[in-house]
């Protein structure tokens, strides 16, 4: 069990984020951010502004509010930035995996973006990896095992 634990200690966000990343930009329309969902088969990504910068997370759950909403009178159409989440918790890609797993935890999120140094992102972590990468560990212990 030592082995599997100090395995987690050690794992990084940037071993076990999902990459490439697909963002949306904060002009395009919903139609076309949940175009983008379905052609890449993901449930969230990263609101980028024209520098691709992140600044907020559009995810399933935000686009399927929006179809619950009656239309509020013509033409403006909505854009990802009018339904992301913004204020979002992110992580860098060197960051303890455990420091990501205890702020999903803590905050009830599905997802942290990674970003760099200048904000942008360069992957997404999801309860699924943390979970793949505990499951990983365990296995890789057995292994070790005699």
């Amino acid at each position: 069990m030592d082995l599997a634990i100090e395995r987690l200690r050690t794992l990084r966000v940037a071993d076990v984020m999902t990459r490439p990343v697909i963002p949306v930009s904060r002009e395009w329309t919903l139609e076309r951010a949940a175009a983008a969902f379905g052609e890449h088969k993901i449930s969230a990504a990263p609101v980028v502004d024209g520098e691709g910068a992140c600044v907020g997370i559009l995810s399933a759950t935000d686009l399927l509010r929006r179809v619950a909403e009656a239309e509020s009178g013509v033409g403006k159409r909505p854009r990802a930035s009018d339904y992301m989440s913004s204020g979002v918790q992110a992580v860098a890609p060197d960051a303890p995996l455990l420091l990501a797993a205890r702020m999903m935890c803590l905050q009830h999120l599905h997802r942290l973006p990674v970003l760099d140094h200048e904000n942008r992102p360069v992957g997404i972590i999801s309860c699924m990896d943390v979970v793949a990468a505990l499951v990983n560990a365990m296995d890789e212990m057995k292994m070790a095992e005699p």
